[in-house]
């Protein structure tokens, strides 16, 4: 995509946000407007675009280089407060405004517009202590899921940490910082699905970091489709709107139908069982969080992210769920498709 299609999709979008209908609220609900990636090299006019897109649309343009800021000032400070609860005092921990959010009010008061674009620049090389701030890093298949065990191990991405791993296996860094074992430079290919853009960059992105942790990694796209038997890594994707069993046992469990990468590990196949056997609550959160801690041991892929959608449809359709979008390419909107109606305007 060139710098004059960006603008153009970021400018569709911007309208598309702003847009109202006849009651005065807009149209896509802020909850569910998403942010835009906009990638590129240094110095190709990211921010330049940003300015003209605000200019022409009629609204206010923040613009922060997040690489300048620490979690405190994007976040902000933290202070002691006060509070009566129950029948007694006790003091509360509270933040005042982000220097984030205070920049968006005074630019309001200076130009008496309410709606505006906030550009957030160099997120990709946002700080390890911000990086959780800003982003919703993924760390387990049931991460949005109401069995998720938060207390797992997140695999952070730390490149301290990475080359103590490297260093205490006996390998070490050749002349261009790459690592290195038995004389042999570590290194693979991240294929990636033709056709599908997300994946694609993906594939790009992974390939960069781990290129920055001493990694020889390359992005490709192979033109026949990927060799599922023969391939060394690639960009894989599942989802299900439904019960957690739907896309843990058939993907994890051994030598079911959706575990394309052959794993196999005795204590997931055990709780996952379990999991699926009883119909009390209590006995399948137990199960499913002893199967997350089982899978963060000896992880089955390096899980990536998720990906929020945003959907249109023509205002004849009606009965369309808004709360239930999730799933494999967003299909899980259709769940209840045999209730939507088509209505003559």
């Amino acid at each position: 995509m060139n710098i004059k299609r960006a603008k153009e999709e970021i400018e569709h979008t911007v309208k598309a946000y702003l847009a109202k209908d006849a009651l005065g609220e807009y149209a896509i609900p802020a909850i569910r407007q998403r942010p835009i990636l906009l990638m590129g090299p240094p110095g190709i006019g990211k921010t330049q675009v940003m300015e003209q897109v605000a200019r022409e649309c009629g609204v206010a343009l923040v613009a922060y280089t997040i690489t300048h800021h620490t979690r405190q000032s994007a976040v902000g400070l933290p202070f002691i407060r006060q509070r009566h609860y129950g029948d007694k005092d006790v003091s509360v921990t509270e933040y005042t405004m982000s220097e984030i959010i205070a920049s968006i009010y005074a630019k309001m008061e200076a130009t008496g517009l309410s709606e505006g674009i906030l550009f957030i620049d160099e997120i990709n090389c946002v700080s390890e202590t911000l990086a959780p701030t800003m982003l919703q890093f993924l760390y387990g298949p049931l991460q949005r899921n109401k069995y998720n065990n938060e207390n797992v191990e997140h695999y952070d991405y730390n490149l301290e940490k990475s080359a103590e791993i490297f260093e205490a296996a006996g390998c070490t860094q050749d002349a261009d910082g790459y690592w290195c074992r038995n004389g042999e430079r570590i290194s693979f290919t991240i294929n990636a699905t033709p056709g599908d853009q997300v994946r694609i960059d993906m594939a790009q992105i992974a390939a960069q970091q781990l290129r920055e942790a001493g990694l020889d990694v390359k992005a490709d796209v192979p033109a026949g489709g990927i060799d599922w038997a023969g391939q060394e890594c690639c960009i894989i994707g599942w989802g299900s709107p439904f019960d957690a069993d739907d896309h843990t046992y058939k993907v994890f469990g051994t030598d079911k139908g959706a575990n394309y990468s052959g794993y196999s590990n005795a204590l997931v196949d055990e709780y996952l069982t379990q999991a699926r056997q009883t119909e009390n609550e209590n006995e399948r959160k137990e199960a499913y969080a002893k199967f997350q801690e089982a899978l963060a041991e000896t992880p089955a892929y390096t899980f990536f992210c998720y990906i929020d959608a945003l959907y249109a449809a023509e205002n004849t359709i009606q009965g369309i769920d808004e709360d239930t979008v999730l799933g494999h390419h967003g299909v899980g909107i259709f769940w209840n498709i045999c209730d939507w109606t088509i209505e003559n305007q």
